[in-house]
């Protein structure tokens, strides 16, 4: 009888032991449902033997597919339609204004601030650059809203390969990154009025390696739509729509918009002028804003600079618009995103860092 019982207690105890590999390996349930985890024990009873030598292997597989939903579930990566791994979030940088300069620069600005901070855009830039590649878990791509550099020195188109100029100083700056960088126009990178447009596009996409001044970058299933709007009639200096201050995309770019978001994909809108200073009918009685309108299904942020102030104004527009603060005045000004490609969202880390309202903000080490 004690013989009988021992062979009895190791019998039940090896059954325990490999019941959680007979559910793993044929779907059984544990009873967590209200159902019976033996219920289909009987149409397994004849193959018993043949699965217990396969026990090893089933045992790695599990191994392996256990470690698979821990990943899933702390941030593994999935792959997209390309075959590319898509990460459950990744980060993005936002800047604005940097005003590069050279020697040639002569000023002064409009008052004793503006022309101080000039001569610290060089540094500003560099600082900020640096402390992005800094920060873990690492950036994934930065975009900037215009005014890359300020101004023109020379109206002689050789003037800029002859010499080192500001665009070059600006290039080497961006080359620095650790991560892509993606730039537009703003008015001081086209100085409209006293240089012609086509001139300032042209050595604007030659010296930053751009085939066109509006483009979209796709990361992750999200669009980044760079915009340049200086394209319509107020940037043509013989139109009588130049003299105020307003911004346009023109027919073809703001068309190009439109498909791009027609697309369906969650997009972040960059352009250098906010929505207050956007023409309203720039094509029709369509512009920028009624653009952005019609798409808030898929629109996630709607980005400017210009003003150099912090501002959200998505109570005003009734959709998510932010305008960043310059790096020409505080190397802080940057705002970092968390982009969820999960649940189709984002978060901007650094939010209670920026001064929102001023052109200052203060430094973020990564949170």
């Amino acid at each position: 009888m004690k013989f009988s019982l021992m062979h009895t207690v190791v019998f039940v105890f090896a059954l325990l032991v490999a019941l959680p590999v007979f559910q793993a390996c044929f779907g059984g349930s544990s009873g967590d449902d209200g159902t019976d985890g033996d219920a289909d024990s009987s149409d397994n009873s004849g193959d018993e033997d043949e699965d217990l030598e396969l026990s090893g292997e089933d045992l790695e597989d599990i191994e392996n597919t256990e470690e698979t939903e821990d990943d899933a579930e702390t941030g593994g990566e999935s792959a997209d339609e390309e075959g590319e791994a898509v990460p459950e979030k990744f980060r993005v940088a936002f800047l604005a204004d940097p005003h590069i300069i050279d020697d040639y620069y002569e000023g002064p600005e409009s008052n004793e601030l503006d022309t101080q901070t000039m001569f610290d855009t060089y540094d500003n830039l560099i600082h900020a650059r640096d402390h992005i590649n800094s920060l873990e878990p690492p950036i994934d791509s930065v975009y900037i809203a215009g005014d890359i550099v300020h101004n023109y020195p020379s109206t002689e188109w050789d003037f800029y390969f002859e010499n080192r100029t500001r665009f070059d100083i600006a290039a080497e700056i961006l080359d620095g990154f650790e991560m892509p960088v993606y730039i537009l126009p703003g008015n001081h990178d086209y100085d409209i009025g006293n240089i012609p447009r086509e001139f300032t596009q042209n050595l604007f996409r030659e010296k930053f390696g751009l085939e066109k001044t509006y483009y979209e970058i796709e990361r992750y299933g999200f669009k980044f739509i760079m915009l340049d709007n200086f394209l319509g009639s107020t940037g043509d200096a013989e139109s009588p729509d130049s003299k105020g201050e307003l911004g346009s995309l023109g027919e073809e770019q703001l068309m190009w918009l439109k498909e791009r978001l027609a697309e369906g994909k969650p997009s972040f809108v960059m352009n250098h002028n906010p929505l207050l200073v956007m023409k309203l009918d720039d094509v029709g009685d369509e512009g920028l804003k009624s653009v952005l309108e019609d798409n808030l299904d898929v629109l996630q942020l709607s980005l400017a600079g210009h003003t150099h102030i912090w501002m959200d104004w998505e109570q005003i527009y009734g959709m998510p618009h932010i305008v960043l603060g310059s790096t020409r005045y505080d190397h802080d000004n940057y705002m970092i995103v968390e982009i969820d490609t999960v649940n189709q969202n984002f978060t901007i880390l650094n939010k209670d860092k920026l001064g929102w309202g001023t052109r200052n903000a203060e430094p973020w080490d990564g949170e």
